[in-house]
């Protein structure tokens, strides 16, 4: 009981989201990280995994999370988790298999950290490079056309800077 008692403080106090499946992908415990990262607050033996990882956008991560929880592999990857509110989180996934001594799995211990932010760093960083690309489009199109720009490179410019703006207003339907 003393080993028991151990291993659930080490789960409740780390800061790492962890979670505990039996081997159809039940879960069987969520620890508090993983509880606030999800918005968990029902009783976790209702969830699977299937309802933790929104795998319909990415078949082939979806094929191989599959296989290696099939053959009892280690996975990792990013995936979008799914909170009790429908909000889609990016976060790092490990997957492991639970042996029993005699090698059989037995379930599975997922971990997860929450990569949002660096998501979000990633897109504003991607727009401030497209912005600086349109910039430089223009800028080379009037210093070489100073004067007397060509009609349809003004025209497919300003096309670009209304798709820009588009985009970057309304980040999560261009996502």
């Amino acid at each position: 009981h003393d080993r028991a008692g151990r291993l659930a403080d080490a789960l409740s106090s780390t800061s790492a989201a962890v979670l505990i499946a039996d081997r159809n992908g039940g879960i069987e415990h969520v620890n508090a990280a993983a509880a606030r990262l999800l918005g968990r607050r029902g009783d976790p033996k209702r969830t699977t995994l299937g309802d933790l990882f929104a795998l319909e956008d990415d078949a082939r991560v979806k094929a191989d999370l599959v296989a290696a929880v099939h053959v009892g592999g280690e996975w990792a990857g990013e995936v979008r988790v799914a909170t009790e509110g429908g909000e889609r989180v990016p976060c790092i996934v490990t997957l492991s298999p639970v042996r029993r001594s005699s090698g059989r799995v037995d379930g599975i211990v997922l971990t997860l950290r929450d990569v949002s932010d660096r998501v979000a760093m990633e897109d504003a960083l991607r727009a401030a490079n497209r912005r600086l690309a349109l910039d430089r489009l223009r800028e080379l199109h009037e210093h070489q056309f100073a004067g007397t720009p060509d009609s349809e490179i003004s025209a497919r410019i300003a096309n670009y800077e209304m798709a820009f703006h588009l985009q970057t207003s309304v980040p999560e339907v261009a996502s």
